[in-house]
């Protein structure tokens, strides 16, 4: 499992340069990738989802588990998981090491991720372009239809999207985040030779009561 990761970390390491430095909750908007006030999608009189009913379910929860990323809440979003993290194959710590060192070095059970690693990796968790994708989910059309596929967002010779799916009968709710990342590998007659990596970071929550997510592990395939 760890040998098969390995790329994937590549991938990440380059995908998490843009957040290098303080996690302060001001980071959001140094870039031109930072989430924007005008990509937050907003409710519509008409859509079939009343606002009252609305504040009832999950998806309310979801608004502000997006919301609290968005404005850098760390503490807010810290109120949509349970700590420890017990995350199988221990798959949070890639994206908190980034590291092949670090990586080879885990234990085969579950180290857990605890409140003091979170704050320390939480830019690694939530980075600010996987932010970007998710404000651009229609969170009525997720809610009535049970999914949502964003359209793609490129950064120069990268491309992203975010899949999302609610399972009614398994009461979940999966952010499927999806990096393509072009890496020059030649060159030739003086033009460089790209190759396409291709790596998810699956975002997990369990939806309680059908009123609130909770944040479960992430797991990591590429």
């Amino acid at each position: 499992m760890k040998r098969m990761l390995y790329p994937f970390i590549v991938v990440y390491a380059l995908l998490l340069s843009c957040n290098s430095g303080n996690d302060t909750k001001n980071q959001a908007g140094k870039d031109s990738l930072a989430p924007q006030p005008a990509a937050i999608d907003s409710p519509k009189p008409s859509a079939p989802v009343t606002a009252a009913k609305d504040t009832l379910t999950w998806i309310a929860s979801f608004r502000d588990f997006r919301d609290a990323l968005y404005q850098g809440d760390k503490e807010k979003v810290k109120t949509f998981i349970n700590f420890p993290i017990m995350n199988e194959a221990n798959e949070i710590w890639y994206l908190a090491s980034n590291s092949e060192k670090d990586i080879s070095q885990l234990p085969d059970k579950i180290k857990p991720f605890t409140e003091a690693d979170f704050d320390k990796h939480y830019t690694k968790i939530f980075s600010k372009i996987f932010i970007t994708v998710l404000l651009k989910v229609k969170a009525e059309e997720l809610y009535t239809k049970g999914s949502f596929d964003t359209e793609t967002v490129k950064d120069k010779n990268d491309t992203y999207r975010l899949y999302t799916e609610a399972d009614k009968k398994e009461h979940t709710l999966t952010l499927n985040f999806s990096i393509h990342t072009r890496f020059k590998i030649d060159e030739e007659n003086g033009k460089p030779v790209y190759e396409t990596g291709e790596s998810n970071v699956i975002y997990q929550f369990n939806i309680i009561n059908n009123r609130e997510i909770k944040f479960k592990q992430v797991r990591i395939a590429g």
